[in-house]
């Protein structure tokens, strides 16, 4: 069964319009993607180029959409999800090192608590994973300075 809306044109007879959304081509005049349906240009005959989808869907500035359902799951795991996000320092720390202190973390609070510390991390983690993905703020401090490689001689 296909489940993608109907095309829907307008009087306009350009050759292609490109979705701001998922970035794919749809017929001249378009006003509905065919493939996802979103609303392609608010004016008629306006439409991104096929490089500039990724920019304009991006949050945040990513420079890719995100998907915020999984970047809550990712951060269950001991905060995968900042990763998978693009951020280079969580809680003013590498992301690296931030996901080995929350292995460390998790282990260690879930011997003491018999693991409900542990689980209330992961959820807090995955909920603000889901917030930032979703071009929220969220609760913790993370910054998306780009990673920084250290040249060895």
């Amino acid at each position: 069964m296909d489940v993608r809306p109907p095309l829907i044109y307008s009087d306009s007879t350009s050759t292609a319009v490109y979705c701001p959304q998922c970035g794919k081509e749809n017929p001249g005049g378009s006003i509905y993607c065919g493939y996802c349906g979103t609303l392609i240009a608010t004016t008629i005959g306006t439409s991104a180029p096929p490089g500039a989808a990724m920019v304009q869907g991006s949050r945040q500035g990513q420079g890719r959409n995100s998907d915020p359902l999984m970047a809550g799951v990712l951060n269950l795991f001991f905060g995968l999800g900042y990763v998978y996000l693009g951020y280079g320092r969580v809680m003013k720390v590498q992301v690296a090192v931030f996901v080995v202190l929350m292995v460390a973390l998790y282990f260690l609070a879930g011997v003491i608590t018999d693991g409900l510390a542990g689980l209330v991390l992961a959820a807090l983690l995955a909920v603000d994973g889901y917030q930032k993905a979703s071009g929220l703020k969220g609760y913790i401090n993370a910054e998306k300075e780009p990673y920084k490689s250290v040249a060895r001689m």
